[in-house]
Parts: C-alpha cells; structure tokens; sequence
C-alpha cells in the first residue's frame, strides 16, 4: 500500500487512487489475465479452448473491470493523467481480446497480428504507468512498497 504523509491535495489524490479505487478492481484485470495466460503461450491447447475462454471468461470479465475503471475520477490533474494512460493500457486490451477473438471465429491470421500488435501495446503502457506512478511518488515523498494494485505485467 502507499504510505507516506498525504495531507496536501496530490499525495492524497494519488493515496485514494491507488490504495481505494485501483485496488478495489485490480483482482478483476488480474482474473482475466491470468486466464488469459493459461490459454497462450506454452499453455496454449486449442483455438477452441482460446475462443471459449476469450468469449465466457476473459473478455466479461476484463469488460468489467474496463467499465469500473471509467468510472474512476482522479480529483488533481497530475493523477488524472496518470489515469487516462491506465484506461488506454486497458483500452488497448480490450480491443486486443475482442480482435483474437474475432480472428479465431475468422480464421485470420492477420487479425491475430494486429490484435498481438494492440496487446504489446497495453503492456507498454502498463510499463509507463507504473513508471510515471513511481516518479510522481517519489515526488512527493509517498512509498509504493506492499503495493499490490494495478496492472499486472501479464498479457
């Protein structure tokens, strides 16, 4: 969790961001995560089993925690921008599944690049998220260890 003294607008702001809203839907992004993880890769089994866990799974659930990270609103525009680059990760995402998905029921591999490309891309932001979530920590003197929230690395 983030510790540190939050008395001024921004420390705080960043505290509730992380510590109320981002936790209260991380475990969602990391369901549909990890289930994607156990369907791609080594543990790939099937287009089928893919295009079932995509369809039942992995994009309901990812859409949940999509809409509940809209609804989050950042009161100071420093956290604000870090926000908007945490929906576009998400965003990114999102189309990524719907764009396998769609590439399975197609049997387009060109979809499956695009959609591979849109996944790359959300990792990236995740990347620059948790980067530029440090660096205004750090900034105001506030301590990310034990912080658990947010997106994980998995795509």
């Amino acid at each position: 969790m983030l510790e540190g003294c939050a008395l001024r607008p921004l420390p705080r702001d960043l505290a509730i961001y992380l510590n109320r809203d981002i936790y209260a839907i991380a475990e969602l992004e990391t369901i549909a995560l990890s289930c994607y993880a156990g369907q791609t890769g080594a543990n790939y089994v099937s287009d089928q089993s893919l295009s079932s866990a995509l369809s039942s799974n992995i994009i309901p659930v990812y859409e949940r925690f999509f809409q509940l990270a809209g609804r989050i609103e950042p009161q100071t525009r420093p956290v604000q921008a870090l926000h908007s680059l945490y929906l576009e990760a998400a965003s990114l995402r999102m189309r990524g599944f719907r764009t396998i998905l769609l590439a399975l029921e197609t049997q387009d591999s060109l979809l499956v690049q695009e959609a591979n490309r849109m996944l790359a891309q959300g990792e990236h932001h995740v990347v620059l998220w948790r980067s530029e979530m440090a660096d205004l920590a750090k900034g105001y003197g506030l301590n990310l260890e034990g912080m658990t929230a947010g997106p994980s690395n998995q795509n």
